[in-house]
């Protein structure tokens, strides 16, 4: 076993999980006992899962073979197949500036140093506006999902008490 391979969307994507679980855990130590259990179990969860996905290379056989895609396992109907052929063909001839994994990791950083600045409720629906503009879906359709993200956020707020409209800019944090 030696270390060859790139450096791939899915490393950074994985260490991105893994940075950010850790901060969660770090900071749920602060939390009352009453409050920290949830977050903590999360975040030892991603942790773990996130080490693993780095560390693939590296796992026994048994492990790296519950971890690989394996076409047996999942039956993909025939049309949904074709269905995302036909949708790859439409996106190969697009002339973006990033590759779209690249965009992925450069949104989800983007999303986290947002929601730090202005609060998870007003970040979701960007978020979601921007991602669903850059792979050229249907405007009523971000629409939709804005408003749907805003809506889960909303009620996250109102029904356990979360400060999630308050980033550090807005008297939160």
């Amino acid at each position: 076993m030696h270390v060859d391979e790139k450096i791939t969307a899915d490393y950074v994507i994985a260490a991105v999980f893994f940075i950010v679980a850790a901060y969660a855990y770090w900071e749920a130590r602060s939390f009352s006992s009453n409050t920290d259990l949830w977050p903590k179990i999360l975040s030892a969860i991603i942790i773990v899962l996130s080490l693993l996905l780095l560390m693939r290379k590296f796992l026994p056989s048994i492990l790296k073979d519950l971890m690989s895609e394996s076409g047996e396992v999942i039956k993909i109907d025939e049309d949904l197949t074709q269905s995302d052929n036909e949708d790859m063909q439409k996106h190969v001839g697009v002339n973006r500036p990033l590759d779209d994994a690249v965009f992925t990791v450069l949104s989800i950083i983007g999303y986290i140093i947002l929601s730090y600045l202005f609060g998870m409720l007003w970040a979701s629906p960007a978020f979601v506006l921007v991602y669903m503009l850059w792979f050229n879906i249907r405007l009523i359709l971000v629409t939709i999902m804005s408003i749907i993200s805003f809506l889960i956020g909303y009620g996250f707020m109102k029904l356990l008490f979360l400060p999630l409209d308050q980033g550090i800019l807005f008297g939160g944090i």
